[in-house]
């Protein structure tokens, strides 16, 4: 198998794990986008999908077309022969137009704008009609063609995928000659999903409140879309009704039936509710992301009693997010004891997939250190920073790109637990380091890396100055250019 000779990454487990908890529990008509930068990374998904739905007994087929006609044709397959029975679709076309600057030729772009094009025409009837999932996987180039040309399936998917590239596996003895020439081509990886259109979400909201009154879920689905671009558009009035109005639908839902056949149901209401409490968050409404996310923990608590392989990700997720709420209402005890059960929830997992949850394990780690700080709780909060410290460098000395400012970020609070304690070198050395690791990515995109570098010099500078010790005048000088130039900006 492909698996076996690559190392596949966190990025692709996690979406791969969301994909397969959606393959479990999803009914009807969905449609997932996966961008893919290689052959290999769709290949890996693929596998794993396959193995996953012959497991579940469940009808699937795999298109992937050679010619852009034959991708076009596909149109037939799932939408206007309504005598084609519609099991779950994979539908593959990962070809790249060749550039040539002599010709504005793209026919494998032509085809997927078709495709996409007339499926988005037809979304009402393949909604009615296939009742399963679709399944479309692109080059990672072209998810603006699949934006502009498909806007209604677009605001309305159910999962966006965007692979990474995997690692060559140098372990693998037999192929280790290769390591070189493949770690090069596997590079780049993908930026995230931006926040959804507003508008578009707000007009599938308004739709759905016209066409399906009885489908609260979706209804507040839509409406929580819109939150986030409604904020940075400047709306948040808009933003605020938007949430508001997802709340209430939400609200007069009611828990589903205590029974196993209803786990999708109180699954997806358990995730929308998370989701309008990251909206409230970001609407700086404490209050109300408290009381949404209590509820979705309280949901996924019972998930997780009947689905603990499934479900526990989403609880240690919901978890450190309730730690989060409750210390910015200043409500310390129940803060902690939050966030030291998602340590523990995220520490079983990472046991078990550690590609897939280190990185959540050491953000937890970080936020129960500074639990344990408000407590004036020194020590145990000192143990729990040295250890995400720890995780951070781990992952850091694999992909530094990814995780060099989270080490930064935890050393800067590493320094701050040491100061505390009145450990005026150590706590000395710690935030030196926190400054020389961020450096490069704050000269680098200062805007980015302007706030935490603020914080991170000045604490520096503070503690050099408590331990009668001078500061490297020549990072300092560049730094501090840097973020005049960014305030001058």
């Amino acid at each position: 198998m492909v698996e076996s000779l690559f190392n596949w990454g966190a990025e692709n487990e996690k979406a791969w794990f969301e994909l397969k908890r959606h393959l479990e529990w999803a009914d009807g008509f969905w449609v997932v986008f996966v961008f893919s930068p290689s052959q290999i990374s769709a290949e890996m998904l693929k596998q794993r999908v396959v193995e996953q739905l012959e497991t579940m007994q469940r009808p699937f087929t795999v298109e992937q077309p050679e010619t852009p006609d034959a991708l076009v044709d596909l149109i037939s397959a799932f939408v206007d022969n309504p005598d084609v029975p519609s099991p779950l679709m994979w539908v593959e076309a990962l070809h790249k137009d060749k550039v040539d600057t002599t010709s504005t030729a793209r026919p494998w772009e032509r085809g997927w704008e078709t495709l996409l094009l007339r499926t988005n025409e037809r979304r009402e009837r393949l909604r009615k009609k296939f009742q399963n999932g679709l399944v479309l996987v692109a080059p990672e180039n072209l998810k603006n063609v699949f934006r502009n040309t498909a806007p209604d399936l677009w605001s309305v998917r159910t999962m966006l995928i965007e692979l990474t590239p995997p690692r060559f596996d140098a372990d693998n003895k037999g192929l280790a000659q290769n390591a070189e020439m493949t770690e090069a081509s596997f590079r780049s990886p993908p930026s995230g999903d931006p926040p959804s259109d507003p508008e578009l979400a707000l007009a599938a909201a308004h739709r759905l409140e016209k066409q399906r009154p009885d489908a609260p879920l979706a209804i507040a689905q839509a409406y929580t879309r819109a939150v986030s671009g409604l904020i940075k558009a400047g709306r948040e009035d808009e933003a605020r009704i938007a949430a508001e109005t997802a709340d209430r639908h939400l609200q007069s839902m009611g828990l589903p039936p205590d029974e196993d056949e209803n786990l999708s149901a109180t699954a997806n209401l358990a995730s929308a509710l998370f989701n309008l409490g990251s909206a409230f968050n970001e609407l700086v409404r404490w209050e109300d992301a408290l009381r949404v996310n209590r509820q979705a923990t309280d949901l996924y608590r019972h998930l997780v009693a009947q689905r603990p392989d499934a479900f526990m990700p989403d609880l240690a997720m919901s978890l450190n997010n309730l730690g989060n709420m409750y210390s910015a209402l200043g409500r310390r005890e129940e803060a902690q004891e939050a966030t030291f059960e998602a340590v523990e929830k995220y520490r079983e997992l990472a046991s078990d997939r550690p590609d897939a949850f280190m990185p959540d394990l050491a953000g937890a780690l970080n936020n129960l250190g500074n639990s344990y700080s408000d407590l004036g709780r020194r020590e145990e909060a000192l143990e729990a920073t040295l250890e995400a410290v720890e995780k951070y460098r781990e992952l850091a000395s694999d992909r530094p790109d990814a995780f060099m400012p989270d080490l930064a970020m935890s050393l800067n609070n590493l320094g701050n637990r040491y100061s505390d304690l009145g450990c005026r070198e150590e706590a000395l050395e710690a935030m030196f380091e926190a400054v020389r690791k961020l450096a490069s990515f704050f000269l680098r995109l200062p805007a980015a890396y302007g706030n935490w570098m603020g914080i991170f010099l000045r604490n520096y500078i503070k503690n050099a100055e408590a331990a009668g010790q001078e500061v490297d005048g020549e990072l300092v000088g560049a730094i501090q250019k840097g973020l005049e130039a960014l305030g001058e900006n």
